[in-house]
């Protein structure tokens, strides 16, 4: 399942959209992605933060997709960055340093961490050798991302909808899977809940009119096979 998320002023999330799909690869991403700007935003320099799937970078370097340089800003997910650090390196104190020195604002102290890595192996500097410093680091990122480090919480929503709680769904005349975005909604807050999650605040009658209306107007859409 493929997933979006927004980050909006006050730091909680809100679902935009998710899809079901055979895989993850490049056909995949860029449909997901496209799809995001034309139907959900428009807005031009936003920050996308993910991982570094081969899919979503070959997606995001296609421009008729929409989210490449200047019209959108990527930037990788921090945390996946040290796990695939440590993965070939298998070091927990390394793996923090790499998480440490990627949350750091000021660029000397990037570069004392950085030093201190090396130090502790030589070699580990190789990994970021090609990996665009601005797209991994706070201290290089021109403030794009706002602060918000890692993809967390979007993979936090794909792997709770996939629990039992969320098996509520409905399947069309072709076979396709779906799901009612309003249950989907109003699972994910609950759940969120469940497990202390504060990443909803209420929201003014006039906004959940607005969502109501989308609401309304998916359940006329049809679903139609891109394949034929």
């Amino acid at each position: 399942m493929l997933t979006a998320l927004s980050i909006y002023a006050n730091g909680h999330i809100f679902p935009l959209a998710f899809a079901i799909v055979e895989g993850e690869n490049t056909s995949n991403w860029s449909w997901f992605l496209h799809a995001l700007r034309e139907y959900v935003t428009d807005r031009y320099g936003i920050c996308l933060i993910s991982n570094r799937h081969r899919g979503i970078l070959s997606a995001i370097n296609n421009e008729e997709v929409g989210w490449s340089e200047p019209r959108a800003v990527h930037r990788y997910c921090l945390r996946h960055v040290a796990s695939n650090f440590n993965q070939k390196y298998k070091s927990k104190q390394l793996k923090d340093l790499v998480f440490r020195v990627g949350n750091q604002h000021q660029r000397r102290k990037f570069i004392k961490i950085m030093k201190e890595l090396q130090r502790l192996n030589p070699e580990c500097l190789e990994f970021f050798e090609d990996i665009d410093v601005e797209k991994w680091t706070q201290s290089h990122d021109n403030e794009s991302r706002y602060g918000w480090m890692t993809s967390n919480a979007a993979e936090w929503m794909t792997s709770n909808t996939t629990r039992k709680s969320f098996t509520r769904r409905f399947m069309t005349p072709d076979g396709a899977y779906c799901y009612r975005m309003n249950n989907f909604v109003e699972d994910v807050r609950r759940v969120s809940m469940e497990n202390n999650f504060e990443i909803f605040s209420p929201m003014c009658d006039e906004f959940m009119g607005d969502i109501d209306s989308l609401v309304q107007r998916t359940r006329r859409l049809n679903v139609a096979d891109t394949e034929s």
